[in-house]
């Protein structure tokens, strides 16, 4: 019994190192594969042609093609080519080393100088090491004429900038002026791993090595869909003429700007070293201070003590605190009340009010003794006089 799960145990890995080997067309390539499946081992192409994932490349031109090894293999990968119906297949590149360390490969194919409309790229991954078992992988394309034998590219934009909000970017920029037909603008979290290729038709949500195609249209800006927030953000823009010639790059950086959050605030009043809302109009002036609290701690803060009782004259040349000398002050009550500004986009504001009650210091004992004196002396007077 164990000799036989022993048995059914090595056969399961012969199985699994001959199935496990797959290849296709890599999915952010310039083809893309007809299905994300990787391990098509029917042929020519083992699935139906589609009508979403055609490629339109100009007939005879060079492209830079990429594919993916999802398990590695002593063999080899050839490319065909089919004009229709994935029929007749002809040979176009042959002998390319499916390397141990190297995932994804590219290669540059020159296409078959023949306008076709059903046309086909056929890969096949051969594993001589794995009972010369073939994985095949097909790509939808489109070969057209070229529009002219104009291979010039246009000037790339210019002025490019950038606005950003707490959810979405702005780009804009100057279209140069001379041979443009439309703006190209790409996506992505690192600097553009690809560039885009001279002859070649891309689409709006194409892939475009480590970036997704987000425009293309004749327009000097962009507005993007939502974004994520704490990402740098690269956005690389090419201008492209008729003949599908495309510009250097420009690019640029962003983030999301941060969601403000408002400031709090308190007030404080302080009179001969001591914080006290029941003032003396003998203990000297009396200083107000604003005591702001804020998370964004890059924010600046105005402050506006305007609302303060038009009684209380400020002594101080800022707006940081509010001095006021009570001395000439009646007793009663006295109300102060700040604003606090931050500068955070949008601006907000703070509040606070303080009710501060001013008195009159009580007679001292001194002069209480001096006037109860001259109570007694006036009193002995009136009683000597009666008595004369």
């Amino acid at each position: 019994m164990r000799l036989i799960s022993v048995g059914i145990f090595l056969l399961g890995l012969c199985l699994a190192n001959q199935s496990f080997a797959h290849a296709r067309w890599a999915l952010d390539g310039l083809v893309k594969p007809r299905t994300d499946a990787d391990g098509i081992k029917t042929g020519p192409c083992g699935a139906p042609r589609t009508s979403n994932r055609v490629t339109e490349l100009v007939a005879g031109s060079s492209v830079q093609v990429k594919f993916e090894s999802v398990i590695y293999h002593t063999g080899v990968f050839k490319i065909y080519f089919s004009a229709a119906n994935d029929a007749n297949f002809v040979l176009l590149a042959d002998n390319i080393k499916d390397y141990a360390n190297q995932k994804f490969q590219t290669y540059t194919l020159t296409l078959p100088n023949q306008p076709c409309e059903a046309c086909t790229l056929q890969l096949i991954q051969t594993m001589p090491d794995s009972g010369n078992s073939l994985y095949y992988s097909c790509a939808d394309i489109r070969l057209v004429k070229p529009t002219s034998s104009d291979t010039t590219p246009p000037a790339p934009v210019t002025n490019l900038s950038l606005e950003a909000d707490t959810q979405t970017m702005r780009l804009s920029w100057q279209n140069p002026s001379q041979d443009y037909a439309r703006t190209l603008v790409v996506q992505s979290t690192a600097p553009l791993s690809e560039y885009p290729q001279a002859g070649v038709t891309y689409k709006p949500a194409d892939r475009l090595g480590n970036g997704t195609l987000v425009m293309l249209a004749a327009q000097t800006q962009f507005q993007s869909e939502r974004l994520a927030a704490d990402t740098l953000y690269y956005f690389t823009v090419f201008s492209l003429d008729a003949s599908r010639n495309y510009s250097a790059l420009a690019q640029i950086t962003g983030q999301l700007a941060k969601l403000n959050n408002p400031p709090s605030v308190k007030l404080v009043a302080e009179q001969a070293g001591q914080i006290k809302q029941q003032i003396s109009t003998s203990a000297g002036v009396v200083t107000l201070q604003a005591q702001i609290s804020d998370s964004d701690s890059s924010d600046q803060h105005s402050i506006d003590w305007s609302g303060t009782d038009y009684r209380l004259l400020d002594l101080t040349a800022n707006d940081a605190a509010f001095t006021f000398n009570p001395s000439g002050l009646k007793a009663g009550r006295y109300s102060v009340a700040v604003q606090v500004t931050d500068s955070g986009s949008p601006a907000l504001s703070a509040q606070a009010q303080l009710e501060l009650t001013i008195e009159e210091p009580p007679p001292s004992v001194a002069g209480a003794a001096q006037w109860w004196q001259v109570l007694m002396l006036g009193g002995l007077l009136v009683r000597l006089r009666r008595r004369s």
